[in-house]
């Protein structure tokens, strides 16, 4: 085992896990082990010529978080989108979405995620009529945030074609109105995922999600670079909140 540390974690907060010494003032990292921990002047001491010295600035280091259950690519095409955490209410829906929607006027499907049942009413879920009023003249969608449902107006439902239903596989559902068209209520990715086609990758956001099999037909080097460039965002998000394992609970070989 290298005995010279790669990095010095100095003037931290380290919280060790370690009842022995539950907290220390800096930490010497060899590869991917912890070499030393302890007081700073100590562990100063393990320095070599290639050390990189950090300063923590007083902040807290601690063991990375692992994340037992995250759709990796699907929440890193995600980030561009807009995200409706916390917002109750129709006004301020749709105050939202009008200004998300007019910084982006060429998007052809405005796209929400994080959306709770309950955020038009207590009492009822969302209704295409609900979003039309929200976004009248343009196609307007929300995933919500579990990710098995999504509502969509009717402008929407027009581009995905399915206004008037659509044949969908068992588990999912396209909720139809006692009017013959669609309610704007879509369960489960065998009836979103013809929302999802509209997004602005194309439904390549949800590479793997819906049923797990490799993009066919096979991706373009273009479409393949820019796969790439998502997955790295995503992965430097999660480590920006200290995430540095992650269980991927979809995909398929080509996103592996």
């Amino acid at each position: 085992m290298p005995n010279q540390p790669d990095i010095i974690i100095e003037n931290a907060c380290v919280v060790t896990m370690d009842d022995r010494l539950p907290f220390a003032e800096a930490v010497a990292i060899a590869g991917n082990r912890i070499l030393a921990v302890g007081k700073r002047e100590d562990v100063a001491g393990l320095k070599a010529k290639h050390t990189r010295v950090v300063d923590a600035g007083g902040g807290t280091v601690m063991p990375g978080l692992i994340e037992s259950h995250v759709h990796i690519f699907m929440g890193a095409a995600e980030l561009d989108n807009l995200n409706v955490t916390g917002i109750s209410g129709e006004a301020a829906l749709t105050a939202a979405v009008r200004k998300f929607a007019s910084d982006r006027p060429a998007e052809p499907l405005v796209y929400a995620n994080s959306a709770l049942y309950d955020i038009i009413s207590p009492t009822t879920f969302p209704t295409r009529h609900d979003l039309d009023r929200v976004l009248p003249d343009r196609p307007f969608a929300m995933m919500c945030a579990d990710h098995h449902t999504v509502f969509a107006n009717t402008k929407a439902l027009e581009l995905a074609g399915i206004l008037g239903g659509a044949p969908v596989p068992a588990g999912s559902t396209i909720v139809m109105g006692k009017d013959g068209k669609a309610t704007g209520e879509l369960v489960e990715p065998g009836a979103f995922k013809f929302m999802l086609a509209h997004t602005r990758t194309g439904g390549r956001d949800a590479l793997g999600f819906t049923d797990g099999a490799d993009p066919d037909p096979k991706p373009t080097a273009d479409q393949r670079a820019s796969d790439i460039a998502v997955l790295k965002r995503g992965l430097a998000h999660c480590a920006q909140y200290g995430f540095t394992s992650l269980h991927n609970m979809d995909g398929n070989f080509y996103q592996l």
